[in-house]
């Protein structure tokens, strides 16, 4: 059974969606998905404020922290132990693989089996090993940086654009425009995506500031938002 495509909607070429975005040559540009929520907010004059939040996509986040903790330290070097009593035994190897990945997840634990790959590669014996022997001789594990907590930033993310723009339209017709720079640098930090690990207490305007940065405000008169 094959579903059918939805319909592209149609959008009217007006002046402004021709307006260049960049300065410059062209360029090749990766727009990523995001998620917009909206909501109408009464003014104290009568007015209409709409609020457009812009949610990123998972593809933007960035949530990897290359230091090690002490458990990821001491999984790693037995993925590693295991391996190299393996021998020519594929199995066995995947086992060993198989309980890292379990242990934390596949793509933690190819960071970690990475970072902990020993120095000593050639002195890997050939033959396989049973655990209760010693090895022919031992490995070297290289000295990674390490953490005491598993989560010590919050999820951030870099690819966002500079600034959101927003279209207002009634009757095929422009009515209001706004705009927000992503960061307060314009894109020259990271912005974080969730409440910053800290073990001082976080303030509630901190956090508003820091959900601002996703927010496009936009004053719509209430006579024209019912017409």
């Amino acid at each position: 059974m094959v579903t059918a495509n939805p319909a592209i909607p149609s959008v009217l070429i007006t002046p402004e969606l021709a307006t260049p975005l960049v300065a410059g040559p062209a360029r090749p540009l990766v727009l990523f998905p995001v998620r917009l929520e909206t909501r109408f907010f009464p003014q104290a004059d009568g007015s209409v404020e709409l609020r457009v939040r812009v949610y990123p996509d998972k593809v933007h986040v960035d949530s990897h922290e290359p230091e090690l903790t002490d458990d990821e330290l001491i999984w790693g070097k037995h993925f590693w132990e295991q391996t190299w009593r393996s021998g020519k035994n594929e199995e066995r190897r995947k086992a060993a693989w198989r309980q890292l990945a379990d242990r934390l997840d596949p793509q933690r634990a190819a960071w970690v089996a990475r970072e902990l790959k020993p120095l000593n590669p050639d002195d890997r014996s050939k033959d396989e090993i049973a655990n209760g022997d010693p090895l022919p001789k031992a490995l070297r594990f290289p000295s990674p940086a390490s953490k005491a907590e598993s989560w010590t930033r919050a999820p951030h993310t870099r690819v966002l654009p500079n600034f959101w723009t927003v279209l207002g339209y009634k009757d095929s017709a422009l009515f209001r425009t706004a705009h927000r720079p992503t960061t307060l640098r314009m894109h020259r930090q990271a912005l974080a995506l969730m409440i910053p690990v800290t073990k001082r207490a976080i303030s509630p305007n901190a956090l508003s500031r820091q959900h601002n940065h996703l927010m496009v405000r936009i004053p719509i008169c209430l006579r024209k938002r019912l017409v």
